[in-house]
């Protein structure tokens, strides 16, 4: 992801987070032990979402830290991820479960969508 505001680039490997600036990169951040599936940026915040198996994190993307840390958070692997449009809720497919609607701002869940049978 580029951000032109701070002249900024993330890049997010499948376990390591690199951020670079006009000057030499920082040294990469290690994700988990799992590697990363997913990542949407959120504009409104200036955060990024990464999801690894069940496990969902939310960094700051102007300085690579985490920001919000959910282990577990689904009931299985997720296999996609998006935002609404009013980037307040994130939506999770998660595997043999459904989609799960989640607050941005505190993980909470809040609607489940189970697969048709």
């Amino acid at each position: 992801a580029h951000f032109a505001r701070e002249s900024r680039l993330m890049v997010v490997g499948r376990r390591t987070v690199w951020t670079y600036d006009n000057k030499p990169a920082k040294v990469g951040i290690v994700f988990d032990e799992a590697p990363v599936e997913h990542m949407v940026y959120n504009d409104t915040d200036h955060t990024i979402l990464t999801t690894s198996g069940a496990h969902v994190r939310i960094w700051n993307a102007t300085d690579a830290t985490v920001k919000d840390d959910y282990a577990g958070l689904a009931d299985g692997d997720i296999t996609c991820v998006c935002l609404d449009p009013e980037k307040r809720r994130f939506f999770l497919g998660v595997l043999g479960v459904g989609v799960v609607a989640h607050i941005y701002s505190d993980g909470m869940r809040v609607q489940h969508w189970p697969l048709a049978t």
